[in-house]
């Protein structure tokens, strides 16, 4: 059964609300996620509500450039992402598109994390970047050396 979530960075500057039955996380091991320590479980666009202005939130972008990372520009918390769209290549292998969020749910209030199982995403055999792919901070050049985000589930390809 659907619950509705509330959820907030850790400084309390950013609130919003999601409504899914979490039955799982996702534990991705690409670079994003594992340095976040990032438990994700999506929820299609109709079921997540940002209660603050997404303008007030910090943008992070590597790899294909699709994927949106945001961050608080206070706490530096991610909360939640919109997954990668597949390439090319990527919808020719079967990847599905995923229009949705991506919501860690260690940001939702009231979830017992210890009871729902966990599904390893292999995020980082998707991407192979090298040091010299540039992404975007908010105008400001950094380098990624690691790979993208989020999603080859025990052999099976599904976007990030």
């Amino acid at each position: 059964m659907k619950k509705t979530y509330k959820g907030s960075y850790h400084c309390g500057r950013v609130q919003f609300e999601t409504t899914a039955y979490i039955d799982h996380v996702r534990v991705c091991d690409c670079s994003i996620c594992r340095k976040h320590g990032a438990l994700n479980f999506r929820v299609a666009e109709a079921d997540f509500q940002l209660k603050t202005p997404l303008e007030e939130l910090s943008l992070y972008q590597l790899g294909s450039f699709t994927a949106k990372d945001y961050f608080c520009p206070v706490c530096g918390i991610l909360p939640f992402r919109l997954p990668s769209h597949p390439t090319p290549a990527e919808l020719s292998r079967g990847v599905a598109r995923f229009d949705g969020w991506a919501v860690n749910v260690r940001c939702l209030d009231e979830i017992d994390l210890g009871t729902l199982p966990q599904k390893l995403i292999r995020g980082s055999q998707l991407y192979n970047l090298s040091v010299n792919n540039i992404s975007t901070v908010y105008g400001m050049a950094a380098t990624q050396s690691d790979e993208g985000c989020c999603d080859v589930v025990e052999g099976e390809a599904v976007s990030g």
